[in-house]
Protein backbone atom coordinates (compact mmCIF):
# COMPACT_ATOMS: atom_id res chain seq x y z
CA UNK A 1 0.00 0.00 0.00
CA UNK A 2 1.42 3.65 -0.90
CA UNK A 3 1.38 6.46 1.02
CA UNK A 4 -1.56 8.13 -0.64
CA UNK A 5 -3.91 4.70 -0.42
CA UNK A 6 -2.49 4.96 3.32
CA UNK A 7 -3.80 8.11 3.72
CA UNK A 8 -6.41 7.60 2.45
CA UNK A 9 -7.58 3.79 4.25
CA UNK A 10 -6.27 6.51 7.68
CA UNK A 11 -8.63 9.22 6.52
CA UNK A 12 -11.42 6.76 5.47
CA UNK A 13 -11.51 4.84 9.42
CA UNK A 14 -11.82 7.98 11.17
CA UNK A 15 -14.59 9.43 8.93
CA UNK A 16 -16.14 5.69 9.83
CA UNK A 17 -15.81 5.94 13.59
CA UNK A 18 -17.01 9.27 13.54
CA UNK A 19 -13.81 11.38 14.37
CA UNK A 20 -14.02 13.28 11.45
CA UNK A 21 -16.92 13.82 9.22
CA UNK A 22 -15.51 15.94 6.26
CA UNK A 23 -12.47 16.60 4.91
CA UNK A 24 -12.57 20.25 5.99
CA UNK A 25 -13.36 19.29 9.41
CA UNK A 26 -10.08 16.66 9.04
CA UNK A 27 -7.38 19.35 7.68
CA UNK A 28 -9.01 22.10 10.46
CA UNK A 29 -8.15 19.50 13.16
CA UNK A 30 -4.76 17.92 11.96
CA UNK A 31 -3.58 21.92 11.21
CA UNK A 32 -3.11 21.47 7.48
CA UNK A 33 -4.43 23.73 4.61
CA UNK A 34 -7.36 22.54 3.39
CA UNK A 35 -6.42 22.29 0.14
CA UNK A 36 -3.38 20.28 0.49
CA UNK A 37 -5.47 17.80 2.60
CA UNK A 38 -8.29 17.42 -0.11
CA UNK A 39 -5.47 17.23 -2.79
CA UNK A 40 -3.52 14.36 -1.26
CA UNK A 41 -6.79 12.52 -0.63
CA UNK A 42 -7.91 12.80 -4.49
CA UNK A 43 -4.62 11.29 -5.09
CA UNK A 44 -1.83 14.14 -5.83
CA UNK A 45 1.35 12.55 -4.46
CA UNK A 46 2.98 16.40 -4.08
CA UNK A 47 0.86 17.14 -1.49
CA UNK A 48 1.50 14.15 1.14
CA UNK A 49 4.93 15.10 2.33
CA UNK A 50 5.70 14.19 5.72
CA UNK A 51 4.96 17.01 7.46
CA UNK A 52 1.28 16.23 6.12
CA UNK A 53 1.33 12.67 7.64
CA UNK A 54 2.97 13.79 10.78
CA UNK A 55 0.41 15.73 11.57
CA UNK A 56 -2.14 13.24 11.06
CA UNK A 57 -0.26 11.06 13.58
CA UNK A 58 0.48 13.85 16.06
CA UNK A 59 -3.49 14.88 15.84
CA UNK A 60 -4.45 10.68 15.90
CA UNK A 61 -1.39 9.52 17.85
CA UNK A 62 -4.18 7.10 19.63
CA UNK A 63 -5.64 5.44 17.28
CA UNK A 64 -3.44 5.39 13.53
CA UNK A 65 -0.01 4.11 13.89
CA UNK A 66 2.58 6.22 13.22
CA UNK A 67 4.90 3.21 11.90
CA UNK A 68 2.20 2.34 9.40
CA UNK A 69 1.08 5.76 8.08
CA UNK A 70 5.35 6.83 7.58
CA UNK A 71 6.47 3.90 6.20
CA UNK A 72 3.69 0.95 5.91
CA UNK A 73 4.94 -0.86 8.24
CA UNK A 74 2.94 -2.53 10.59
CA UNK A 75 -0.79 -2.36 11.36
CA UNK A 76 -3.09 0.62 10.67
CA UNK A 77 -4.37 0.76 14.34
CA UNK A 78 -2.57 1.52 17.14
CA UNK A 79 -2.37 -2.01 19.15
CA UNK A 80 -3.48 -1.61 22.33
CA UNK A 81 -2.33 -3.42 25.56
CA UNK A 82 -4.78 -5.42 26.60
CA UNK A 83 -6.96 -4.44 29.79
CA UNK A 84 -7.54 -6.35 33.06
CA UNK A 85 -10.88 -7.15 32.02
CA UNK A 86 -13.38 -7.40 34.69
CA UNK A 87 -14.68 -10.93 35.51
CA UNK A 88 -18.27 -12.19 34.00
CA UNK A 89 -20.24 -12.68 36.94
CA UNK A 90 -18.91 -8.96 38.37
CA UNK A 91 -20.60 -7.64 35.49
CA UNK A 92 -23.67 -9.26 35.90
CA UNK A 93 -24.20 -8.21 39.45
CA UNK A 94 -23.09 -4.68 38.16
CA UNK A 95 -25.74 -4.77 35.63
CA UNK A 96 -28.25 -6.24 37.18
CA UNK A 97 -27.67 -3.52 40.35
CA UNK A 98 -27.80 -1.19 37.68
CA UNK A 99 -31.71 -2.28 36.35
CA UNK A 100 -32.89 -2.55 39.72
CA UNK A 101 -31.73 0.62 41.15
CA UNK A 102 -33.55 1.99 37.58
CA UNK A 103 -36.48 0.33 38.06
CA UNK A 104 -36.41 2.14 41.74
CA UNK A 105 -35.90 5.24 39.76
CA UNK A 106 -39.70 4.63 37.50
CA UNK A 107 -41.25 3.51 40.65
CA UNK A 108 -40.33 6.79 41.99
CA UNK A 109 -41.00 8.63 39.32
CA UNK A 110 -44.51 7.03 38.62
CA UNK A 111 -45.34 7.91 42.05
CA UNK A 112 -44.64 11.46 41.87
CA UNK A 113 -46.39 11.93 38.65
CA UNK A 114 -49.93 10.29 40.48
CA UNK A 115 -49.61 12.25 43.02
CA UNK A 116 -48.59 15.60 40.63
CA UNK A 117 -51.65 14.71 38.48
CA UNK A 118 -53.69 14.15 42.23
CA UNK A 119 -52.89 18.09 42.91
CA UNK A 120 -53.74 19.02 39.34
CA UNK A 121 -57.10 17.67 39.63
CA UNK A 122 -58.01 19.06 42.65
CA UNK A 123 -56.37 22.83 42.05
CA UNK A 124 -58.47 22.71 38.80
CA UNK A 125 -61.61 21.42 40.38
CA UNK A 126 -60.86 24.07 42.88
CA UNK A 127 -60.49 26.66 40.45
CA UNK A 128 -62.15 26.04 37.76
CA UNK A 129 -65.14 23.65 39.26
CA UNK A 130 -64.74 20.77 37.24
CA UNK A 131 -65.93 17.46 38.41
CA UNK A 132 -62.78 15.24 37.16
CA UNK A 133 -59.36 15.60 35.46
CA UNK A 134 -58.48 12.46 33.18
CA UNK A 135 -54.79 11.95 32.26
CA UNK A 136 -54.42 9.20 29.03
CA UNK A 137 -50.70 9.90 28.94
CA UNK A 138 -50.50 10.93 25.42
CA UNK A 139 -52.50 13.71 24.78
CA UNK A 140 -52.11 15.96 27.54
CA UNK A 141 -55.36 16.38 30.28
CA UNK A 142 -58.79 16.33 29.18
CA UNK A 143 -61.71 18.37 31.47
CA UNK A 144 -64.98 17.54 32.29
CA UNK A 145 -67.10 20.44 32.95
CA UNK A 146 -69.65 20.14 35.70
CA UNK A 147 -73.04 20.01 35.15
Amino acid sequence: MNKIERFKAAYDYLYSIGKTHSITEFADYIGAARSSVSKAYNGDASYLRGSLLTKVVAAYHDLISRDWLLNGEGEMLVQRAPSAAMPQSDVVAQLIRMCNDLHADVRELKQELAATKAEVEKLKRAHYGYASVAADGMSGIEFEKVK
